[in-house]
């Protein structure tokens, strides 16, 4: 259905105010600037929305960014060709249609999308738009005007069809399906008993294999010249005369009677598109209430579309009312021709953000009657009104998603008639560009993204975008953290980042060698936030309360937000950051601190409440030492090799305590066998306040220095002389390479690491005498104590502080459900394969904790490709290699295994490939924790990589024909006894996913030794771990990719293979002696092995 031109309320935006108001509207400059946002309240004061108005376009919130792009990240279209070009192709959004999302997931809600029927040529449409006029002749007249308009639009898996073919229609509905959806509502076309477009619904009723709930919208306004409803030439007219309802409703009565047609508490919904064109429209409908009751025995419900002025449905005697975008938001947005680029000067319509019509929809309060909200897709009716319609950009499927979900929550905060239900404007309106219907710019994104909101699942196939905000780039300690912990997502995790920093600085080239970085300012955040969230981002990490000035549009964008809080009262005070620290404690879903002291110090600070936890920040440098680095240093100072340093580091300030660090240095000038070193910047006013000090002999400002390793290696005591430092990573860094450290007690939460002698010394806040002391006390310690302690605080801070470890858990408070999965890859001579392999790995979805590659002595070049397949995806691998091959696979399992630390393990063999989903979907299966092992179906490929099998069903359907068509959980024994009893339905381990404890316990099981078994050692692992008194999870579809090579019937091969078999029979005996399986099915399969190796019986 089509929208009529731009309305507005006339209660709401009367008189001068209105005329004022829409002046000021065009004006982009204006309504951008402080002053429309005054006037505009000043306007509409004493209006109902000014509330409304006040939440969408007074906040942040609203402004999303520049989304006349469409929404594909692209480069500016240079004109009409550039665009087609851009549309015609897949964008980067693109999705196969994936039947399984839905799967046995609850629906969060009663979702419907119209369905338009206008796809078949008729007499009537022949005879007023020309021979063999259909919607498609529409949608085919279709250009770009504008720089970011979406045309062509162009259908793909269903084509240009044509409704009048049956298969069209079941083809529509099992993609539906698909989709969550629970129906369609088709626009039915009646005019005082004369009936258009109705062979596609008629066909429907005629063929009940059509599963497909329905209900019916009556299209009641007059069929006129123009798409839009507006009285034109009027083709065909509605009379509403009074014997015309009997008709009308024993035809609706007809399509009632059908056990498809939706209803609630035996009540069929009926809508009608406009009410307010009916004469009397409450004795009308009254009138119809009457017939249907009393002719048919029903009571059906009767809802009216908001559109055209007409709100409440009351007045027009009807049960309840549904949106009908763009109908009734367009009230609340404003179009933004003035800032688009127009290809077309002729053209005179009106162009639209999508997001701005999701802020409309969001704005709207409940209102006293039965209302069901409406969303779309997208809208551009450019097909049917050619350069004067009205076209809305910046759709994206992610961004609808968005939507729907929270219409969605809507419905079930507010349901109407008890029912959360949702409509969707359209299925099928090609020519007004909103649609489900797969395309081939999006393919199917926009139906999976339905599926995915309706069962409240996410993409799994979706890497996790993260966004990580920091206040600068400038290079100090936090921004360092930050930086690494961005590495570390992107490089060992695989997970999707961006920076966001809230400042400058000579860092931010390093920032952007990691990921996409952007500085914003104060008046920018919001719309850079709210572009983020339109491409997909949710979950952010902020570093520092200097990053304060983005929580607030975060948490408007609903974004889960975890803060690093490393500031203590005292510099949170200095830099006015006081109310930033206390919107941080409020809008953060977890505050994470360094250490208790600076916890307790905030907290008394803030004066709110706040969810907090306490880890202290991993190590994230790798520190490279060696053995020559003191003679090194010292040589670079000029001073004897016997020397003793002590060292410090940082932005050389008096928060840092430079200045104690000097005194502390004057204390030692009449020793010439201790000298002080400190690197970092010194800065004019820091020079200014430590004078003379500069000249003393013993004391070395060498700069800033990127060799931190190398000065620690060489230095013998670490001196932390700061005032105030919430848990420096230098320290961590001293530590690790052994180093003692003398600090004050009570200056940061670096105390917590003094709970034993071995870490240092902590002496009272601002006395250079007792750090002196405590410096000499080191010193004094005999070699074969300082060697031993020195050991004792390395191995503590890499036990402790494994940066892997803390940026992980990081990743698991934004994702509590997280679980660490290893990938252990083991190969042999499989060079040709190897890369293809770890790209599978790398292009998982889900955050891979950790990839082992175990090369078994391979002959071929596998090292080499390893190597340079992780250096090309920029992904860290762990590579072992042996120096002689094992001679068994199962060898390596076990130490792939022991070198594991994940709570999942995947063995993912070297030849086979995954779809980028398959670790996110078994892993979710581990949420129960009694699962034992998860695996999928697979499709299996030769060893060029050609299709044999879309799925291993027919061979699950030897054994069972009907289980493994949809995913399952079962009892281990249950799973054994009816799976594993006859044969190994499990044809491949890299579909398998398993809980480490459990795998390490089968494979340490030596009953017989895995090991002794060439080919059959993966079947005895299944039993053994179906005997733990846990559950086995299945996945239906094919999300493993099973490499089959040639030679598995060579003879000798097979003999092997029938005596293993025959052993795993007679262990599965031993193991479950209650559930012993028919000896007619083994002898059968045994039988046919025979056969198919060439072997005599």
């Amino acid at each position: 259905m089509a929208l009529l031109e731009l309305k507005f309320d006339i209660e709401v935006l009367r008189g001068a105010a209105r005329q004022t108001w829409v002046t000021r509207r065009m004006n982009a400059r204006f309504r951008r600037s402080l002053a429309w946002r005054k006037d505009l309240v000043q306007l509409l004061q004493n209006a109902p929305l000014v509330q409304e108005l006040d939440e969408v376009y007074l906040a942040d919130a609203p402004w999303w960014g520049d989304e006349t792009s469409g929404g594909d990240a692209v480069a500016k279209d240079r004109g009409i060709a550039d665009s087609v070009r851009r549309y015609v192709a897949p964008s980067a959004d693109f999705e196969e249609v994936a039947p399984a999302i839905v799967g046995d997931h609850a629906k969060l809600a009663r979702v419907i999308a119209f369905y338009l029927p206008q796809f078949h040529a008729f007499p009537e449409n022949d005879s007023w738009w020309g021979k063999g006029f259909t919607e498609w002749t529409n949608v085919a007249r279709a250009i770009p005007r504008f720089e970011g308009h979406y045309q062509p639009r162009i259908p793909r898996d269903l084509g240009f069809y044509d409704l009048t073919d049956d298969h069209t229609m079941r083809r529509q509905i099992d993609m539906a399906k698909a989709g969550g959806l629970e129906g369609f509502c088709f626009y039915y076309y009646n005019f005082d008993g004369k009936r258009l477009l109705e062979r596609p619904l008629e066909r429907f009723l005629a063929d009940p294999s059509l599963d497909m709930p329905f209900c019916i919208m009556w299209a009641n306004e007059n069929w006129t010249r123009r798409w839009d409803g507006a009285e034109s030439e009027v083709l065909m007219e509605q009379s509403y005369a009074h014997d015309a309802a009997e008709l009308l409703v024993d035809d609706l009565a007809r399509h009632m009677r059908d056990p498809r047609y939706i209803s609630v508490d035996g009540r069929p919904v009926v809508i009608v598109y406009r009410p307010n064109v009916i004469p009397n429209a409450a004795e009308v409908v009254r009138h119809w209430r009457v017939l249907f009751e009393e002719k048919h025995g029903l009571s059906p419900i009767l809802l009216m579309v908001q559109a055209f002025g007409s709100e409440d449905p009351a007045e027009f005697g009807f049960d309840g009312a549904l949106e009908f975008p763009p109908h009734k938001l367009h009230q609340r947005v404003l179009p933004v021709n003035d800032e688009t680029r127009i290809y077309d000067r002729s053209m005179t319509g009106q162009i639209f953000r999508y997001r701005d019509f999701i802020s409309s929809s969001l704005s709207f309060k409940p209102p006293p009657y039965p209302l069901i909200k409406t969303i779309f897709p997208s809208w551009d009716n450019e097909a049917r009104r050619q350069g004067r319609g009205m076209s809305t950009t910046g759709s994206t499927p992610a961004l609808y998603g968005y939507w729907l979900e929270k219409t969605i929550q809507y419905a079930q905060r507010n349901p109407a008639f008890g029912q959360p239900f949702v409509f969707i404007n359209a299925w099928n309106e090609w020519a007004e560009g909103t649609y489900l219907e797969p395309d081939i710019h999006y393919g199917g994104a926009y139906l999976n993204e339905t599926a995915r909101r309706i069962a409240g699942v996410k993409s799994a196939a979706a890497k996790r975008r993260i966004l990580l905000v920091g206040h600068d780039a400038h290079p100090h300690g936090a921004q360092e953290l930050l930086l690494n912990i961005g590495k570390m997502l992107k490089r060992e995790f695989g997970c999707e980042i961006e920076f966001l920093l809230c400042g400058d600085g000579p860092l931010i080239e390093r920032y952007r060698d990691i990921a996409p970085t952007t500085a914003a300012r104060a008046d920018t955040v919001a719309d850079l936030v709210n572009d983020f969230s339109r491409r997909g981002f949710s979950s952010a990490i902020v570093n520092s309360v200097a990053s304060g000035m983005a929580i607030k549009p975060l948490r408007d964008r609903s974004f889960r937000i975890v803060t690093l809080v490393h500031e203590l009262p005292q510099l949170i005070a200095r830099y006015g950051l006081i109310s930033q620290a206390v919107d941080i404690a409020v809008a953060s879903d977890e505050l994470i601190f360094p250490s208790s002291i600076v916890r307790d110090a905030f907290a008394s600070l803030v004066g709110v409440s706040f969810s907090a936890l306490v880890r202290p920040q991993g190590l994230y440098k790798k520190l490279k030492t060696s053995p020559s680095d003191r003679a090194d240093l010292r040589r670079e100072l000029g001073i004897g090799e016997h020397v003793k340093i002590v060292f410090n580091a940082g932005f050389a300030d008096m928060r840092k305590g430079v200045d104690i660090f000097a005194d502390v240095a004057r204390r030692f000038v009449g020793d010439p066998d201790v000298h002080f070193v400190w690197a970092g910047l010194v800065e004019g006013p820091t020079k200014q306040e430590l004078g003379a000090r500069l000249d003393l002999p013993n004391l070395h400002f060498i700069g800033q220095r990127d060799d931190m390793g190398r000065l620690l290696g060489a230095s013998d005591v670490f001196a932390l002389t700061s005032r105030e430092d919430p848990f420096p990573s230098v320290v961590l860094e001293a530590l690790a390479v052994g180093l003692p450290v003398v600090a004050f007690d009570g200056a940061g939460g670096f105390v917590d690491l003094f709970d034993s002698e071995e870490s240092g010394t902590l002496v009272p806040l601002g006395d250079d005498a007792a750090m002196a002391d405590a410096i000499c006390d080191e010193f004094a310690r005999p070699d074969e104590e300082r060697i031993a302690r020195a050991a004792q605080r390395a191995e503590s801070i890499a036990r402790t502080f494994s940066f892997r470890d803390y940026t992980f858990w990081l990743l698991q408070r934004l994702d509590p459900d997280l679980l660490k999965v290893s990938v252990v890859v083991p190969n042999y001579n499989y060079e040709r394969y190897l890369a293809d392999r770890l790209r599978s790995v790398f292009d998982q979805s889900y955050p891979i904790f950790e990839t082992i590659v175990l090369d078994d002595a391979s002959n071929d070049h596998s090292v080499a490709v390893a190597r340079s397949t992780a250096d090309e995806s920029q992904r860290h691998i762990r590579l072992v290699t042996n120096d002689s091959n094992s001679g068994n696979v199962f060898r390596q399992w076990r130490r792939g295994v022991e070198m594991a630390s994940g709570d999942l393990v995947w063995i993912a063999e070297a030849d086979d490939l995954a779809q980028p989903d398959l670790v996110a979907t078994l892993a979710e299966r581990f949420v129960e924790t009694d699962v034992q092992f998860a695996f999928s179906d697979s499709s299996a490929i030769d060893e060029d990589g050609r299709r044999l099998s879309a799925s291993y069903k027919f061979y699950y359907a030897t054994v069972d024909d009907t289980a493994f068509t949809t995913s399952m959980v079962l009892d281990g024994a249950e799973f054994a006894s009816r799976f594993l009893s006859e044969r190994n339905i499990i044809l491949n381990v890299s579909s398998v996913i398993w809980r480490r404890d459990c795998l390490e316990a089968v494979l340490d099981d030596h009953d017989p030794d895995v090991s002794e078994f060439a080919i059959a050692g993966d079947w005895l692992l299944y039993l053994r771990a179906c005997r733990r008194h846990g559950r086995i999870a299945y996945h239906s579809r094919a999300l493993n990719v099973h490499r089959r090579g040639q030679g598995v019937t060579a003879r000798t091969r097979g003999e092997t293979q029938l005596h293993e078999i025959q052993r795993i029979h007679g262990i599965y005996d031993l193991m479950f002696p209650e559930f012993a399986p028919p000896t007619d099915r083994r002898m059968t399969y045994l039988h046919e092995l025979r056969q198919q190796f060439g072997l005599s019986a």
